[in-house]
């Protein structure tokens, strides 16, 4: 037959896949690290100063193809024509990256948050 849905992670049975976008939180493939994926995020603390305009928030699939000062370059870039349109560059950068590199590529998400612009000192 025919693959259908989405890519998984299977477990060495085969019995069970797990749709690598649906991986926080699946405790079925954290016990023993035996599901070949983690479910705990890499986080990044920073302080947000006033000359912060926009926040990206990015999936691996993501960052193993644009380096943060690549993402903040072409969020800053399209961030005119929408938070939601920037975001749909970063995606669509890191895809051509990925197909550059080979036939298969890990799942893409960007969100792209724009932050409301400083208020005046009184």
């Amino acid at each position: 037959g025919r693959a259908a849905g989405p890519l998984r992670v299977w477990d060495s049975s085969r019995q069970a896949g797990l749709a690598t976008s649906r991986s926080f939180g699946d405790m079925g493939y954290r016990v023993n690290g035996t599901g070949g994926v983690i479910s705990e995020p890499q986080m990044h603390v920073f302080e947000i100063t006033s000359e912060a305009r926009f926040v990206v928030i990015g999936s691996d699939g993501l960052w193993d193809q644009l380096s943060p000062a690549e993402a903040v370059s072409l969020a800053s870039h399209f961030s005119s024509r929408g938070a939601d349109y920037a975001a749909e560059e970063l995606v669509e950068a890191a895809l051509g990256r990925w197909r550059r590199v080979g036939r298969f590529h890990d799942d893409i998400t960007a969100v792209v948050v724009k932050l409301p612009a400083p208020r005046a000192s009184a």
